[in-house]
């Protein structure tokens, strides 16, 4: 039996040894070449010299043969590196031509991809042996590893506009017979700020405000509306418990006061219709965790687990700072920067929309004009950098005029700001929010203010 140390790495002498001459002979092929292999593709030492030779000689606008070759290796003193000038010759010498230079590009870049698969395989190994990494963390992380291979199986460094366009082509074929591109949030003066008209798949959707202005409200606002839709929802809470989130879905659903569902005193002139209530909201497609070590690497897991079953057509974080994970020796900026970009990353490798909840640092209390800017954005600026879309909530019925806070029990009007939109414009609407409900929904007449 042999063991992993008696295995040969995936390379081919000979193959190599045909594209360098080619590209020696025929200095056609030299940019078909390169735009299909890099330099660590080839196996040999001496062919990576020489492969960076020949590109090099190429940028200058030298005519790419053996003496001009030798001479830029010589110059930099690696020609004995490279076998010298005989080995040059050699390779145009006995090279089977330029003819099928592609088919030769495809097995070294196969070759290569092959070596670092079984790099992947051992850090794998090596992983699973590290028992200070969690079982979540070496899951995530041999994830990430084998996205990145697959990115590069077959990647060239560049497409031309037909093939672009071709691919795009498919992509809109292929919306129209699978997942819609977009989820509407149920609100259709929202749907109509953004750019699709609803949540963009794998767009991290970032919702912001200061506390008590209902970032929970309208983010189970729009989970329900989701779920009612037939689109299933996975809705992480990191700070409030399954019957907290349970007894608002409850009180919005029916439109019951949310404090009479809490303390269990329902009129029971009302009880027949909660029984209608929770048996419907039983049947929604509608996941709610409430760990509160909650990291992006279980995250993702628990949505793999349901789109197994299902399409998942939303994912909520309430809220971002409560988060678990990061790096244990960073500071609070770094560590917040890096859940983001995961959060994103879980966005786009998922197909999901993912609507993160975000609080405002103090800065917005202490203003004359208390709306929300993107600087206002807490801890730092990886938020608004990494986010496709950043919506913060202000309502004016939330302070007085002096700049205290004044608390309504009456339904008030809540401005949802679009401060940013990566592929679209920047804009407010208004929502009516039923503080007795914790609901949102749309206003009469309400419509998007450019």
């Amino acid at each position: 039996m042999r063991t992993n140390t008696d295995r040969e790495p995936a390379a081919n002498k000979e193959v190599e040894q045909g594209v360098l001459g080619a590209m020696l002979l025929k200095n056609d092929v030299i940019e078909v070449v390169a735009d299909a292999l890099g330099y660590p593709d080839f196996y040999y030492s001496q062919h990576q010299i020489i492969f960076k030779a020949i590109i090099a000689v190429f940028r200058t606008g030298q005519q790419v043969d053996a003496m001009t070759v030798a001479n830029h290796l010589k110059d930099g003193g690696l020609l004995g590196n490279a076998g010298g000038l005989t080995y040059l010759n050699d390779l145009m010498e006995t090279t089977p031509g330029s003819r099928n230079v592609d088919a030769y590009a495809r097995i070294i870049r196969e070759d290569a991809l092959l070596r670092r698969v079984a790099v992947y395989g051992q850090r794998v190994l090596d992983m699973s042996y590290d028992r200070s990494q969690t079982l979540e963390d070496v899951m995530d992380r041999a994830e990430r590893e084998l996205r990145s291979l697959q990115s590069e199986q077959g990647a060239p460094c560049g497409d031309d506009l037909t093939s672009i366009i071709g691919d795009q082509y498919e992509d809109y074929e292929r919306w129209m017979t699978s997942l819609p591109p977009v989820v509407p949030t149920g609100l259709q003066s929202l749907d109509d700020m953004l750019i699709g008209n609803g949540l963009s798949r794998s767009d991290l959707i970032v919702l912001a405000a200061r506390p008590s202005l209902g970032k929970t409200a309208l983010a189970l606002s729009i989970a329900r509306n989701v779920a009612i839709a037939e689109q299933a929802v996975v809705f992480f809470s990191i700070e409030m418990s399954k019957p907290a989130i349970t007894n608002r879905l409850i009180a919005m659903h029916g439109r019951f006061n949310a404090k009479s569902i809490i303390r269990r005193k329902v009129a029971k002139g009302d009880f027949h219709r909660l029984q209608q209530v929770v048996g419907s909201l039983m049947g929604l497609p509608l996941q709610v965790r409430d760990r509160s070590d909650m990291t992006v690497a279980r995250m993702r897991e628990r949505v793999r687990q349901e789109q197994a079953k299902r399409p998942v057509g939303l994912v909520v974080i309430d809220h971002l700072h409560a988060m678990a994970g990061g790096p244990e020796d960073s500071n609070e900026c770094q560590r917040i920067a890096v859940i983001v970009k995961e959060a994103k990353a879980l966005a786009k490798d998922m197909n999901v929309p993912v609507l993160l909840l975000c609080q405002l640092n103090r800065a917005v209390e202490s203003r004359s004009n208390k709306r929300p800017v993107l600087s206002d954005l807490r801890a730092t600026g990886a938020i608004e950098e990494v986010a496709d879309v950043v919506l913060f909530l202000y309502s004016d019925a939330h302070y007085g005029k002096d700049g205290g806070k004044l608390y309504r029990e009456e339904d008030t009007y809540t401005e949802v700001i679009c401060a940013k939109q990566r592929n679209g414009t920047t804009g407010m609407i208004r929502l009516q929010f039923s503080p007795l409900c914790v609901r949102f929904d749309e206003p009469e007449g309400a419509a998007a203010d450019g």
